[in-house]
């Protein structure tokens, strides 16, 4: 259980403890006394051994009570996202973890989390629900492991778990997400700041829903000043959500560092492209992909990114790659 249940199982041993170094401390003093008869001595001693078996009797039972305790199914939160209720329970309690839809009094697992793998501590793994974004009503879930941060936008289809769409960063610069009626029809578009592990590149991504369809585009595609294209770190871009902008730094020689301008978004400055989360990263909510992503261990996952588009024809399918170099945009 939680704090509460290992600060009552220490109380309970300390006050078994105190009580019996109180036993023989009494024992001590009784039979270091000169006046007590040999047939009392002998009772007394008798009673305060059936006393000391007692309190460990007592013990074992309030121990065995707390293990009970502790071994219970624990709700982490739960959350309503329309006619369901999203929960996050223990599966193996201190082993794995399982998010459950719940409608109507039936209970389905929609995925399970397993400890060491897909986290660590099960309060890094949360959730809030959202209406009216990209199309849909649903819940983010972010889940932090091993220095990566995971935030995924997802909808409920028929007791199935469909993601929208996903974000990432690290742990020192955690993904920045922001729902924006950019073009004013009471729809939100998604705005995300992300950053990639392995050289730290940061970009912005745009989501937005029209007829039918989740539609991207990179934040990169704004800028409309020469630079110096010296890798992927030469540009970088931010969503800057007080002053409702995109800052966009880029690298001039000419300078000898970086410059920046800002833009006002607008969808029809943009070049987006179809968006299938299920179809372009292959992935399951724990960021794993199912071809190369087999429970691979702390080192390759700082360096692994998933979210890389590669155009084949009119194609975009995903790939796993240790950078946003590796990145091809259309």
């Amino acid at each position: 259980m939680g704090v509460w249940c290992t600060g009552r199982i220490r109380a309970h041993e300390k006050q078994l403890e105190f009580g019996q170094r109180g036993i023989f401390i009494f024992l001590f003093i009784i039979l270091s006394g000169c006046s007590i008869r040999e047939p009392e001595k002998q009772q007394l001693i008798k009673n305060i051994k059936e006393g000391k078996t007692l309190l460990w009797q007592i013990q074992d039972q309030l121990l065995a009570e707390d293990k009970q305790e502790d071994e219970k199914e624990k709700t982490y939160w739960t959350i309503r996202v329309e006619d369901y209720q999203v929960s996050l329970k223990d599966l193996e309690p201190g082993t794995s973890l399982k998010l459950v839809f719940c409608k109507d009094g039936s209970e389905a697992i929609a995925h399970i989390f397993q400890k060491g793998i897909d986290y660590e501590d099960a309060g890094e793994v949360e959730a809030e629900a959202f209406e009216n974004l990209l199309g849909h009503n649903g819940f983010w879930l972010r889940r932090r492991f091993q220095h990566m941060d995971w935030v995924f936008f997802n909808t409920i289809q028929e007791g199935t778990l469909v993601c929208l769409a996903y974000s990432w960063g690290t742990e020192y610069r955690p993904s920045e997400n922001y729902m924006v009626d950019i073009d004013k029809d009471g729809d939100f578009e998604l705005i995300c700041n992300v950053t990639f592990g392995g050289d730290g590149a940061e970009r912005t991504y745009i989501y937005h829903y029209s007829q039918g369809q989740i539609w991207e585009s990179d934040g990169t595609g704004f800028l409309d000043e020469p630079y110096d294209d010296w890798g992927v770190n030469s540009l970088e871009t931010e969503y800057l959500a007080k002053e409702d902008m995109l800052r966009v730094w880029f690298w001039r020689e000419e300078s000898g560092g970086y410059e920046s301008k800002d833009y006002k978004i607008s969808l029809e400055q943009l070049e987006m492209h179809p968006y299938d989360a299920g179809k372009v990263f292959k992935i399951d909510i724990n960021g794993n992909h199912p071809a190369i992503y087999d429970r691979m261990n702390f080192c390759l996952t700082w360096f692994l990114i998933i979210y890389i588009r590669r155009k084949e024809g009119d194609c975009y399918s995903a790939g796993a790659y240790m950078s946003a170099d590796s990145t091809a945009y259309g």
